[in-house]
């Protein structure tokens, strides 16, 4: 489903074929009674009486289908069609996968989602759907922040939270039981953060040391909070 309408334009062409402009875009995957959900920028066509188009995730097209998304329900990912890449002449050939190369692709795309949060899938099985745009949206925060740009660093604890801002700040220690002032900082930008996530998890950290942000993320909430 598109989780921002601000971004998500619906536009017909002069034969009256509907289209989706590209926007972030929540799929949800469902293998073996377990749910995951992964975000991505998906642009939608008219099909018949359809809105089909493609994801692009862990290098491989995975189908998907209407404007909110597969009619609000899930997508077994050993149902899901995945098109093979288009290295063959021959046209009946473009899309074929072997039944290794299948397994492997959905394997990938399953480990690139994220689980469930059960309070986000108690909302998707009481229909409420705020709630899914919501987490969709944080999804897509994250998503942006961490695994793009591929940076972020596992603090389990705040020990470990102020050893890797050491790291990436200038502070040091000069003796037992002594702050610095930087690191009194570093303090205040984790309570701020234990107030939106869970400290019963570890978090992935980045630190923007232009901005002097910090975001935290626990594998449900996303938080920021400003080192000053």
């Amino acid at each position: 489903m598109y989780i921002y309408e601000s971004q998500h334009q619906t536009y017909y062409d002069a034969s009256g074929q509907q289209f989706s402009r590209r926007a972030p875009y929540l799929i949800l995957l469902e293998k073996d009674n377990e749910m995951r959900a992964i975000v991505r920028s998906v642009a939608l066509h008219q099909l018949g009486n359809f809105m089909m188009g493609w994801a692009r995730i862990a290098n491989h097209s995975m189908s998907v289908s209407g404007i909110f998304g597969n009619s609000g329900l899930t997508l077994s990912i050993d149902n899901a069609y995945i098109r093979g890449q288009k290295n063959s002449l021959a046209p009946d050939q473009q899309n074929a996968m072997t039944d290794a190369e299948l397994s492997t692709a959905r394997n990938a795309i399953w480990d690139a989602a994220q689980p469930l949060p059960s309070r986000v899938y108690d909302a998707w099985m009481n229909d409420e759907y705020l709630t899914l745009y919501t987490y969709g949206q944080t999804l897509y925060e994250y998503q942006e922040l961490f695994i793009k740009p591929k940076r972020g660093v596992l603090c389990d604890g705040i020990q470990e939270f102020i050893e890797y801002l050491n790291r990436r700040g200038t502070a040091a220690s000069k003796g037992p039981g002594w702050i610095p002032e930087s690191q009194r900082r570093w303090l205040n930008a984790y309570d701020n953060l234990a107030e939106t996530l869970n400290t019963n998890r570890r978090w992935l950290v980045y630190y923007d040391a232009k901005y002097r942000n910090v975001f935290a993320w626990d594998g449900v909430n996303l938080a920021r909070s400003k080192v000053e």
